[in-house]
């Protein structure tokens, strides 16, 4: 049996989720199950997910995004791969940025 992408990222139904800038290309292609998708980034979140496209933007980002991650929760940042858009980003750099 085939699991989702979703299904691998351990993302459960009904969780409470918040997601910045999302591509429904890259939505559609997790197969998310039902959440309680929340539009304002308020309380806090079994699951984020936000598309960055440069240090710049994860830099920005991240930390208001963690603030509000349930200590159970998961967040997910994604980003072009092989310089599309102009992305100065790779894994390493992804790492490097959460220690």
């Amino acid at each position: 049996m085939t699991r989702t992408v979703a299904e691998k990222m351990r993302v459960k139904l009904g969780s409470r989720a918040h997601f910045v800038d999302p591509p429904a290309t890259a939505l559609r292609a997790i197969d998310l199950p039902d959440l309680d998708v929340v539009d304002k980034l308020a309380g806090t979140f079994d699951y984020l997910q936000c598309l960055v496209i440069t240090q710049a933007d994860m830099g920005a980002t991240f930390p208001t995004l963690t603030p509000h991650l349930r200590s159970s929760g998961m967040l997910w940042l994604s980003w072009p791969k092989g310089g599309r858009l102009d992305s100065d980003l790779a894994l390493s750099k992804v790492i490097e940025h959460e220690r």
